[in-house]
């Protein structure tokens, strides 16, 4: 491990989560993103810090998984997030009655889900339905898409690695089948060079496609690659 050097394409979460990483591990790495760090799918989510509960019924390893970001988040970044919590209601007595289910489901996820009175939840959230039967509390909260990302980016730089902006990816390096590095197109000076790489990360989400392209690559003909944002 020592001394391989990673190149990792793409500045929105997933490329400063996974250069953080590296740089914990030990590795070099470079980071290029073709505009403004976050400035794709990062820069224009919702912003909710769901804890899994959603997930919590139908797919516990999912909501559990959630759940542990979720604490791990809270651990690390804390300043980046705000814990406003969530809540489950229902409108009617069936709805009511699967509650129970409902709660049963979260805990078995970990997840610290609790029933609260319904006066309570029309009080955090006045524009609820008045007509609510119950209410379900979850640790849901928000978080700052500009913020945290960059939380990990100095993480990285601060370890040794080296992230560029406004850096595009114009071709792909290849050798006895595999990806060695890359050609970039630096946007402020207009100037082309080359980033040798041991290892190559595609983090660039719904380009991801485009990237490949560079090499002389498809992406893989399965339902997940053609819908980029599905889990």
């Amino acid at each position: 491990m020592a001394g391989e050097h990673v190149l990792v394409i793409g500045g929105g979460g997933t490329g400063a989560a996974i250069i953080h990483d590296l740089t914990r591990r030990g590795y070099r790495a470079t980071l290029v993103e073709r505009g403004e760090l976050t400035a794709g799918t990062t820069g224009r989510h919702h912003g909710q810090l769901h804890s899994g509960a959603r997930y919590a019924v139908g797919d516990r390893d999912i909501a559990r998984e959630c759940m542990e970001e979720v604490r791990i988040l809270r651990k690390i970044v804390p300043e980046s997030l705000e814990m406003n919590y969530g809540l489950f209601v229902a409108t009617n007595e069936e709805e009511a009655a699967y509650g129970d289910h409902f709660i049963a489901a979260c805990n078995e996820a970990t997840i610290p889900a609790r029933d609260i009175p319904v006066e309570t939840a029309l009080e955090m959230e006045p524009l609820l339905n008045p007509d609510i039967t119950r209410a379900v509390q979850v640790p849901d909260g928000t978080l700052d898409a500009w913020r945290l990302p960059l939380h990990f980016f100095a993480t990285a730089r601060a370890a040794g690695a080296t992230v560029r902006n406004f850096t595009e990816v114009v071709g792909l390096h290849r050798a006895q089948g595999r990806v060695t590095g890359a050609r970039v197109l630096e946007h402020a000076t207009r100037r082309e060079y080359d980033i040798g790489a041991d290892f190559v990360i595609n983090a660039t989400g719904a380009w991801a496609g485009r990237v490949l392209r560079h090499g002389g690559h498809r992406p893989a003909d399965h339902p997940g690659a053609r819908k980029p944002w599905s889990r």
